[in-house]
């Protein structure tokens, strides 16, 4: 890092988006080469001798990179208007970081600093831009819920006549777009602003380098946003896709959500679609395992008032591609009130054995889920049951043991 750099940081926090390793660090210049505070003065000073703009931090950020990313607007409009005629500040207001190709609109639009992406704009700034991982500045400010940052953004973008659909659906590397990143977040005004630009409301994660292929309504519904599935549904996303993983029902299952789960079914229907309530997974979990697992008893008692009144056909007794029921998952993760819920209300088989051999006994004592496996031995479930290792759930629990002591 250079005495300019240190001039632009001063003695602060440092950390800009997407640096998770410097984050939170404390940047103390050196002696003698920068002020404690971040200063416009030095910087002029240290530009004017000869400072080299071009020279970048250890991760190949530039001064006007970190101007950018912290705001620092009149140091940005200084490095800038220093490049000299117009086309030399358009240049500079373009700058890219050398490891990432980043610009400097990127940072400024991530972090928030709306002034300083309006002058950005002003001098030529290229929204379309792409970074060596796929990422645009609009990606960045719908991440981040900057819904007037991503606004101008938008605006430049119609101004410039560029193709504004092309960019709002660029996909980072794993697949993600613009409005991916905004129904992860629960960022509804962002999310409007990209629908409205045109962004595909179906447009899909990469399946090789995600974790499976997920929607904007998949992950709006996964991360609990119903005003966000209210827009998504309205506009056209389609309610009985699903990701490489599991459907919509699957993923609301596992969040816990009763209300979205209703809300999918009923916005189905009025669509003349049903969807299943009892479908599996690609590993073979329904819903009901799927809330088993993740610790919802709400939604356990939900789906077996489906089957219990007749609404729906939900087997309780189901088992995933590896044997396993919804029993011997809750077991394994340690959820002791599912566990007694499923022993005494939905009535499981305590000493059902998976593929392996492994029976809720095994799959606690494994885990070292104690307190699972008393309340099992308590309800009399056999513990003279070996697994296909030739296990008894005693000596799984003791290598359990051992292996935890030695880490």
């Amino acid at each position: 890092m250079t005495p300019l750099h240190r001039a632009v940081i001063g003695l602060t926090q440092v950390g800009l988006v997407g640096d998770h390793q410097d984050a939170g660090k404390t940047q103390r210049p050196v002696p003698g080469q920068a002020p404690r505070q971040a200063s416009l003065t030095c910087v002029k000073l240290l530009v004017r001798a000869g400072a080299d703009l071009q020279a970048g931090d250890s991760h190949g950020r530039k001064p006007i990179h970190w101007a950018s990313g912290l705001g620092r607007g009149d140091m940005v409009r200084f490095l800038v208007e220093s490049a000299g005629s117009p086309r030399a500040q358009k240049k500079a207001a373009n700058e890219k970081c050398v490891i990432q190709q980043t610009a400097p609109l990127y940072w400024a639009s991530g972090k928030g600093h709306h002034e300083t992406v309006k002058y950005l704009l002003s001098k030529g700034a290229q929204v379309e831009y792409v970074d060596k991982r796929g990422k645009t500045a609009v990606n960045w400010a719908a991440r981040f819920g900057h819904s007037e940052i991503l606004r101008d953004l938008l605006d430049a973008l119609r101004e410039g006549n560029k193709d504004v659909k092309a960019v709002v659906d660029t996909q980072e590397l794993g697949g993600r777009t613009a409005l991916i990143w905004a129904a992860v977040k629960g960022n509804l005004e962002c999310a409007r602003l990209l629908i409205e630009a045109g962004a595909d409301v179906d447009l899909a994660e990469n399946v090789e380098e995600a974790l499976g292929g997920g929607t904007p309504l998949s992950w709006s519904v996964t991360h609990q946003h119903p005003a966000i599935i209210d827009l998504l549904l309205e506009k056209g996303a389609a309610i009985d896709i699903r990701d490489e993983r599991r459907s919509l029902l699957g993923w609301a299952s596992s969040s816990g959500s009763i209300a979205i789960f209703q809300k999918l079914r009923s916005s189905a229907r009025e669509q003349h679609l049903e969807l299943d309530p009892d479908g599996p997974d690609v590993e073979g979990n329904t819903p009901f395992m799927l809330a088993a697992a993740k610790g919802h008893v709400g939604m356990l008692e939900y789906l077996y008032g489906l089957q219990r009144h007749g609404e729906a056909q939900i087997n309780v007794h189901h088992q995933n591609q590896e044997g396993n029921t919804a029993l011997l998952l809750a077991a394994g993760w340690g959820r002791l009130p599912i566990v007694v819920w499923l022993v005494e209300t939905a009535g499981l088989d305590i000493d059902h054995a998976n593929v392996m051999g492994d029976t809720a006994l095994h799959r606690a004592a494994n885990w070292g889920r104690e307190e699972v496996v008393k309340y099992l031995l308590t309800y009399r479930a056999r513990s003279n049951m070996r697994n296909k290792k030739g296990m008894l759930y005693t000596e799984v629990l003791d290598q359990f043991r051992r292996l935890n002591e030695a880490s």
